[in-house]
């Protein structure tokens, strides 16, 4: 019996990426697939799929040292792939590895470009300056996955046949029930995701303020830091925003697109740093299988696919007041919001999880067969 192994010791347990597209694509070709997670949250079994907890560090500089907690459970499982999703779980796959373990590196972001915006890490300009010959190692010693193909050239140590472009593309089939392309007369703002500074929280406060519907509600779904929080909550109280703005903090995807479905309007403002100037929005094409108009940040990479008066405005995330009168102009339109709508149901055809999952299954295929080659 063939068994795949995931693990994380960042993401949460429900992660789209990890358990909803990868996790459950891997258990329609093989029986036996687990999650290992350190979360706190307990063991659990999620759609036949096992979920086991190492418990969870007391906080993020602890995290490096209790994830060797994986090893010996990760050891016991034999498994025929281990397939891993944080750079932090390096040492734990090279001891893997030690055993002559098939090791999968789940590249989710550029991370060289990455770490530059962790301003927690100790050593950062020591781990920004070592972290290249990091990832030489990976491409040397395991198979990759990247998300992107804007950072391949990271991994100049590997074959072609050990690394595999895996975009975040929705699974159109789950989400589908969720579409609306009716939206003239919705008031609400919606947004999901990781909160934080560099992924436009204030920018989007800031909008909600400039708008003078006092029906209009801005709802803000994905995790947040405490500190963050705290600080978010003083300003939305600052602009007299507290019945009008609403943090929700993490919640399952199917639970955060019922809200989506009282929306008009969604958001994806990031800012130009480097890991997310070459880096698609995995939310984007979210909104787009929903029928949710969106503003995102006036990247080329959006530029080059097209979506700009079609199915979202682009928009100078450093300056957004900017662009407020077309948005004004656009939450105004009930005609140009439901061709929004109906123009990225259309174009989101283009990018969907089918076409990776295809590619997915062709490495864990690759790597079982031993094969030269992935498709």
């Amino acid at each position: 019996m063939i068994k795949i192994i995931h693990f994380t010791s960042v993401h949460r347990r429900n992660d789209t990426r990890i358990f909803f597209k990868e996790c459950l694509s891997a258990k329609k070709k093989y029986s036996a697939v687990k999650l290992y997670v350190a979360d706190g949250k307990g063991n659990s079994e999620v759609q036949s799929i096992p979920i086991i907890d190492i418990g969870k560090p007391s906080n993020r500089l602890k995290r490096f040292l209790y994830s060797f907690k994986f090893v010996l459970p990760l050891l016991r499982e034999k498994a025929n792939i281990y397939h891993y999703h944080d750079p932090e779980l390096f040492f734990v796959a090279a001891i893997l590895k030690c055993f002559r373990k098939n090791i999968i590196f789940d590249a989710h972001e550029n991370v060289q470009l990455q770490l530059k915006n962790k301003d927690w890490l100790p050593l950062k300009k020591l781990i920004i300056l070592t972290y290249p010959f990091v990832d030489w190692l990976i491409g040397k010693l395991f198979y990759v996955i990247i998300a992107e193909p804007s950072y391949k050239n990271n991994y100049p140590s590997i074959s072609k046949s050990r690394i595999q472009c895996v975009m975040n593309f929705p699974d159109l089939n789950k989400i589908s029930e969720f579409s609306r392309t009716d939206r003239s007369g919705l008031r609400d703002l919606f947004y999901l995701g990781g909160v934080t500074e560099l992924r436009g929280i204030y920018e989007m406060i800031d909008f909600r303020a400039s708008l003078q519907d006092p029906m209009c509600k801005l709802h803000i779904i994905g995790p947040i830091t405490d500190s963050l929080k705290d600080q978010v909550l003083k300003q939305i109280k600052k602009k007299n925003l507290e019945n009008h703005v609403i943090i929700y903090g993490s919640m399952g995807l199917n639970e955060a697109l019922e809200i989506s479905q009282g929306c008009i309007l969604g958001f994806s403002i990031m800012k130009p740093i480097g890991n997310y100037l070459n880096s698609f929005s995995t939310k984007i094409f979210e909104y787009m299988a929903i029928g949710l108009p969106f503003v995102v940040s006036d990247f080329k990479i959006y530029k080059d696919i097209g979506i700009n008066n079609k199915c979202a405005l682009l928009i100078n995330p450093t300056n957004m007041s900017g662009d407020y009168e077309k948005i004004h102009n656009l939450l105004n339109s009930g005609d140009d919001i439901n061709s929004f709508s109906n123009m990225g149901i259309t174009m989101v055809k283009n990018f969907n999880w089918e076409n990776e999952e295809t590619k997915l299954l062709s490495l864990y295929n690759n790597i079982l067969n031993n094969a030269e080659n992935i498709s």
